[in-house]
């Protein structure tokens, strides 16, 4: 035996977690000098036009949060908002399956981008996510309600965009591991989401009718990821918005089931949208049903 063989240590150490909000903070002078510099390259009339828009995301953008009718009856019932750790831990609790397990399951082919992501920041699984909203239905892709938090509620909880969403934008190619360097100056605070928004669409905006900018900041599939702490309670939100065909369509179908007539699953399905009517009225908070 060689008992007094050397033991071998690797030196490589996991990256330090990054403060995703810290990093926000101090790309604020580059974020502006950024703008001014495509600004200058602009002619006179798309530099206004980048401007105008840029002024209207900062005053009239909020955070929105877009989720399926279950789970907007789930949020106004419950009074809280789970984050997918949250939802996790209640469910293992349910079904008897490990947090991780229930991840595993609900997250499917993105567990390992998802975890890797919230665990390469500070504070990462306490994240909300959410996208930039000035008038739209949102990314509608993850729901068609969508509630539009208030302004107010950012004096007192941390608040990030990115450019575009997290795992499809700044993973390392190949691996489940976050591109530190490149998110590390891509995030922007608050205060620069209209800065933000001008950069990304410098070069498509100028012509756009302004009509068409709430669709051209955050559709379906394309927007500027928000990211928060903190937990969120109904009474925060601003709004909820809902495009008003499918409004209508809920609506008429709940008057005609009065009636009856309806199957198991058309009368859950009233019940939730029951749920969610009478959870905003009991909250106060005014449904927009949105023309598309």
């Amino acid at each position: 035996m060689h008992a007094n063989l050397p033991v071998l240590i690797s030196s490589k150490q996991p990256p330090v977690p990054i403060n995703l909000f810290d990093a926000a903070r101090g790309n604020a002078v580059s974020l502006r000098q950024r703008l001014d510099d495509a600004l200058v390259a602009l002619p006179q009339p798309d530099r206004d036009a980048l401007t105008a828009f840029r002024d209207h995301v900062q005053d009239q953008g909020r955070v929105g949060l877009n989720m399926r009718m279950s789970t907007a009856a789930e949020f106004l019932a419950d009074s809280t908002h789970q984050n997918i750790y949250d939802f996790a831990a209640q469910q293992a609790k349910i079904t008897g399956h490990t947090e991780d397990e229930v991840l595993r399951r609900k997250l499917g082919s993105w567990y390992d981008k998802r975890t890797a992501f919230d665990n390469a920041c500070h504070d990462g699984r306490h994240f909300r996510y959410g996208a930039l909203n000035a008038g739209g239905l949102g990314a509608s892709y993850y729901g068609d309600w969508c509630a539009i938090v208030a302004e107010t509620k950012w004096t007192a909880c941390a608040l990030v965009y990115l450019e575009a969403d997290s795992l499809k934008t700044y993973m390392l190619p190949g691996v489940p591991a976050l591109d530190q360097a490149a998110i590390a100056t891509a995030a922007a605070p608050s205060a620069l989401k209209g800065t933000l928004a001008a950069l990304k669409h410098a070069v498509a905006l100028p012509g756009l009718p302004t009509n068409q900018w709430p669709q051209a900041l955050c559709s379906s599939t394309e927007y500027i990821e928000a990211i928060f702490t903190g937990g969120l309670e109904p009474r925060e939100l601003e709004s909820m918005r809902v495009a008003k065909k499918t409004y209508e369509v809920y609506a008429d179908f709940a008057y005609e089931f009065l009636a009856g007539g309806a199957t198991d699953d058309e009368r859950n399905l009233m019940a939730l949208f029951g749920i969610v009517v009478k959870g905003l009225q009991r909250t106060g908070i005014p449904v927009e049903t949105i023309d598309v």
